[in-house]
């Protein structure tokens, strides 16, 4: 009897933990910034700022996914910080996503083509996501 409620035990948690839901809300809170500064850029290039006309699209498009992932880590950081109480904790969780908004910085000011900077993104979003699972223990 003692050894078939040990094997109960140990049975896996499938639900949500905090970091999937941390993720999640991150990427929600991510996603409504990088649609509304889409809107904001190009409201700024199109409605007459003195220096608004001198942004290209490729400018509105990478500042505005910047913002999205600089949002992103800032959620996903107090979202952590909530749940673990822990800044060191929220902090392992969060780091490895920093290189999306470097990434994206460097695009917004320099031409990179879009191929590229969406390869790149995607090859740091893997290992920013296999660091964030291992990172949560």
């Amino acid at each position: 009897m003692g050894h078939r409620i040990k094997k109960i035990q140990e049975q896996p948690d499938i639900g949500m933990g905090p970091t999937s839901l941390a993720l999640l809300v991150g990427l929600l809170g991510g996603l409504g910034i990088l649609f509304y500064g889409e809107s904001l850029l190009g409201d700024i290039q199109g409605g007459g700022a003195p220096h608004g006309s001198r942004l290209a699209n490729w400018q509105i498009h990478m500042g505005a996914i910047c913002m999205g992932a600089a949002a992103f880590i800032t959620i996903l950081f107090l979202m952590e910080l909530l749940s673990r109480q822990s800044k060191i904790a929220a902090w392992r969780i969060s780091w490895p996503w920093l290189q999306l908004v470097g990434v994206t910085a460097v695009a917004t000011f320099i031409h990179i083509p879009p191929y590229a900077v969406i390869f790149v993104c995607a090859i740091d979003t893997v290992w920013a996501y296999i660091k964030t699972v291992q990172g949560k223990g």
